[in-house]
């Protein structure tokens, strides 16, 4: 609530409707307005100037708002003094739920403060934790420091007399391969001296295996002259056993068709035969057949012909 509101209901006939709304309601009021000026103002950076300013300025327009809510409230009186029982028991019943909302939510502050009050003892155990290694890797950062620049001197005067013993080594290796390069250099010279006789014998007798092998490629290509002669001539005789043999096939293969389509015709022959004898013997069948049903006839004509005279006898001797 703004300070004239809070003003005008601290005189008599404020007095008045603020005991007849009772001190739950304006309690309510009051949070209500304070919410909602803070949610309107919470996005804004000076907040507090913003509010002082709210609350210092329209002051005629902020009176209005009081004597429209002010008799906003006269009405809720007259109504809550004509309302019935019911609406009595569910206002009272909304008032208690209210009441039991603000008891949750005062307990849910005790327990977020309690919260904010653990995290702020464990935030305060974890900086001092955080300065205990902060200065203890400090500690550590200046002995690494002093044991390192000591450490640095002892390996520089050890290598450096490892360097010395290595050259020391490398010095007398260096003169003995020197006196051995010295010694092989004059055993290549002797070397080099009796190898140029062993050389020229060589090349006497690479120029004579030149000669024989050059005698033994010229027979070589002389037998091999032959050779493709003879292989000539015999892949000629081969190709005209091959035209022989290919002509005797084609003359063989028309012989065998001409044996497969006499055969053939043979089998027809034999087939229409049979088939003729097959027909013969239906033919002769159906006629013995058809002569045996009429002979059957004529003996039965001859039969009833003589059962008839036999009546006729027997009628005339009965006479």
């Amino acid at each position: 609530a703004t300070p004239q509101v809070l003003s005008a209901l601290q005189n008599e006939e404020g007095q008045a409707i603020a005991e007849q709304l009772g001190p739950d309601l304006m309690k309510q009021y009051a949070e209500e307005k304070y919410i909602g000026a803070v949610q309107e103002k919470k996005n804004v950076p000076n907040i507090v100037t913003e509010l002082r300013n709210l609350q210092e300025r329209d002051a005629n327009r902020n009176v209005m708002n009081f004597l429209i809510t002010l008799k906003d409230m006269q009405e809720l009186t007259l109504k809550r003094l004509t309302t019935t029982v019911e609406e009595e028991r569910s206002r009272s019943e909304l008032l208690e739920h209210y009441k039991n909302r603000e008891a949750e939510a005062s307990k849910r502050k005790q327990q977020l403060e309690k919260d904010l009050a653990s995290l702020k003892s464990a935030c305060e155990r974890a900086q001092s934790q955080r300065d205990e290694i902060l200065t203890k890797l400090k500690a550590d950062l200046a002995d690494v420091k002093d044991t390192k620049a000591e450490r640095m001197t002892d390996l520089r005067n050890k290598y450096e007399k490892r360097m010395k013993d290595h050259e020391a080594v490398f010095a007398a290796k260096e003169e003995e391969l020197l006196r051995k390069i010295g010694a092989l250099k004059e055993a290549n010279k002797k070397a080099k001296a009796t190898n140029d006789d062993e050389e020229a014998q060589l090349k006497q007798r690479a120029r004579r295996y030149e000669m024989d092998v050059d005698t033994v490629i010229k027979h070589y290509d002389e037998t091999l002259k032959g050779m493709a002669m003879e292989v000539g001539e015999k892949m000629e005789a081969y190709k005209k056993e091959q035209k022989q043999r290919n002509e005797l096939d084609d003359h063989f293969k028309k012989v065998q068709k001409e044996r497969d389509t006499i055969l053939a015709e043979d089998m027809i022959a034999d087939v229409r035969l049979a088939k003729r004898q097959a027909e013969l013997d239906r033919k002769n069948e159906a006629s013995a057949l058809v002569q045996a049903f009429w002979r059957g006839i004529l003996a039965r004509e001859q039969y009833s012909a003589l059962k008839r005279a036999k009546k006729k006898k027997g009628g005339k001797k009965k006479k």
